[in-house]
This record gives C-alpha cells, sequence and structure tokens, in this order.
C-alpha cells in the first residue's frame, strides 16, 4: 500500500500531536512543513520530530509545500480567515487538502473550493474529528435504538476564543 505524502501549511502548535501521528502511522509519511516565519518550520520540527531532520522539507514559505511535487496532501491549520486561499492553490495544484474547523469563513469560498475540487478530482476535508471518535459512535448507536429514552433534542456547542493573526484580515469584506 501506498503511503500518504503529507505536507504540512504552518508551524502551528497542533503540529505538537500531529507530527507523531503522522510519523508512527504505517499510512503516512511527512514530506514537508512550512512556514511565513523565518526558520520556523525548521524549529517546529526540531522541538516536535526531532528525529525526522534531515528527512524533512522545511520552507519559509507556504506556496513551496503547495507546489512540491512530491506531496499528495496539503493539511491547513492557519487562522480561520486563511484557510481559502491556500486551499484553492492546493486544489489547483492537485493536492488533497485537509483544512482545519472551519473550513472557511464565507460560504462563497467553501462554495470555491467545492468547484475546484470536483474540477480538480481532489478529496477536502473539514478536520471535525469529533464524528470519528469512538464515544460519537457509541451515542449514534444508542441514540438508533432508543437505549437513552426518547429524545426531544439533541445539540452541542463548541467555542475556542481565538485572535486573529492579524486585524487587518478579519476585517476583510467577504468575497463578492
Amino acid at each position: 500500500m501506498k503511503k500518504i505524502r503529507w505536507g504540512i501549511l504552518g508551524a502551528a502548535r497542533v503540529n505538537e500531536r500531529l507530527l507523531p501521528a503522522i510519523a508512527n502511522s504505517p499510512f503516512g509519511d511527512l514530506v514537508a512543513i512550512g512556514s511565513r516565519r523565518a526558520n520556523a518550520a525548521e524549529e517546529c520540527l526540531e522541538k516536535y520530530q526531532p528525529n525526522l531532520k534531515g528527512k524533512v522539507k522545511t520552507f519559509n514559505s507556504l506556496d513551496e509545500v503547495i507546489c512540491d511535487s512530491d506531496i499528495d496532501v496539503i493539511y491547513i491549520p492557519l487562522s480561520n480567515e486563511e484557510h481559502a486561499e491556500p486551499a484553492l492553490k492546493a486544489i489547483n495544484n492537485k493536492k488533497h487538502v485537509l483544512i482545519e474547523k472551519p473550513i472557511t469563513l464565507y460560504s462563497k469560498e467553501v462554495q470555491a473550493i467545492q468547484e475546484a475540487a470536483n474540477k480538480n478530482h481532489v478529496k477536502v476535508m473539514e478536520g471535525f474529528m469529533y464524528v470519528f471518535h469512538p464515544q460519537f459512535d457509541r451515542v449514534n448507536g444508542e441514540w438508533w435504538w432508543c437505549a437513552l429514552g426518547y429524545w426531544a433534542l439533541c445539540g452541542s456547542y463548541d467555542q475556542a476564543m481565538l485572535q486573529p493573526k492579524s486585524p487587518i484580515n478579519c476585517h476583510k469584506k467577504p468575497p463578492q
């Protein structure tokens, strides 16, 4: 079985868990990390997966990761307002894309991503892990069989207060 070759955009804190997960997976190889901050990708690799130093490419650019022909999938853990542009670049470079939630801030950007993915025959997924958690299967099974009784309402709420990287970006106008 061919391993999935991953490229990561950004030296985000999520890499603390992501790098070892990819490195220890029989299904994936980490090929590259890119960051706009000088040397941040290299520092991230050194901090979270030092045994891969020299085996994983590090770039001071996101575009270099997106354009790397050795990569199958791009993971985008950037700030929420920064998801659409690199996702579209990756898709148009025939890369599959995993984007942290929310996929974008605007429905028109989601539509553009979906259309580009269909046109380029690639998969796009939002990193919404809850539906893959074993507890979700259990609750779904109990709901189906009414083991918890009859439900009148079910909902969930998830909120994380994050400061945007750039106040300019968070005030940009939605796409037309």
